[in-house]
């Protein structure tokens, strides 16, 4: 789970976000579930939204890596 604006969101749990007609934020979950949020509840334009997210996915994947080279090295001089 990961703080977006005032929500809390699991990147991995998310299909696809769009930004409605009506500005709402749309997130379209892998489960089927739809959930429309108000950029004004949650603190953030549609744009630093989906920046946000990228970001913080992008952090979890460079984690990702770094743990397994971490992982390797203590492998070979073990």
């Amino acid at each position: 789970m990961i703080r977006v604006g005032d929500i809390l969101i699991n990147p991995d749990d998310i299909s696809s976000v769009h930004q409605e007609p009506n500005n709402y934020i749309q997130i379209i979950f892998k489960n089927g579930v739809v959930k429309n949020f108000d950029p004004k509840i949650i603190g953030l334009t549609y744009n630093v939204f989906i920046d946000s997210l990228m970001k913080q996915k992008e952090k979890d994947e460079s984690d990702h890596i770094f743990r397994i080279i971490t992982a390797i090295n203590s492998l070979n001089h073990g």
